[in-house]
């Protein structure tokens, strides 16, 4: 089940995508817009960090890629009484990511073409009842309005 646009508050997550695989929050960043420099668009994610090609550790956009996460697992928690984990993904368009320990455990942090050769290498990890369930929570609260 996919969803878009997910807002949470004073956050969205641009997409969120509950299956049998896995549970997923996704923020998506455009490196390759007109008025971006070439050379940073190039990045290397290392031992939960990531730092594009002028050496700019990018802090800010790691901490909303784990509180989108964190965040949804919190929610998952409250509705359902079980911890499910969420991977923590973070799509880069027109970039290069070199992740140096080939550890995609809880982050993608990846370019736009790697994301659907990850999702189908993924074994699967939830029975169907627990993803309808997840899905039809969250959707409960996407429809509720936000006070």
């Amino acid at each position: 089940m996919f969803f878009h646009d997910v807002v949470c508050g004073k956050f969205n997550i641009d997409h969120v995508i509950i299956s049998t695989k896995g549970i997923f929050t996704i923020d998506t960043k455009n490196w390759a817009l007109p008025d971006r420099d070439y050379n940073q668009a190039d990045f290397i994610f290392k031992d939960g960090e990531l730092i594009d090609s002028t050496g700019v550790l990018q802090s800010d956009l790691m901490h909303k890629i784990e509180s989108q996460g964190r965040w949804l697992e919190g929610k998952i928690n409250e509705w359902t009484k079980n911890r499910y984990p969420v991977y923590r993904v973070g799509i880069m368009i027109g970039a290069y990511v070199d992740n140096i320990n080939k550890d995609f455990s809880k982050y993608w942090i990846i370019n736009d073409g790697a994301f659907a050769g990850l999702f189908d290498k993924e074994r699967e990890k939830f029975p169907l009842n627990d993803v309808l369930r997840i899905a039809d929570s969250l959707q409960r609260f996407i429809e509720k309005p936000i006070a």
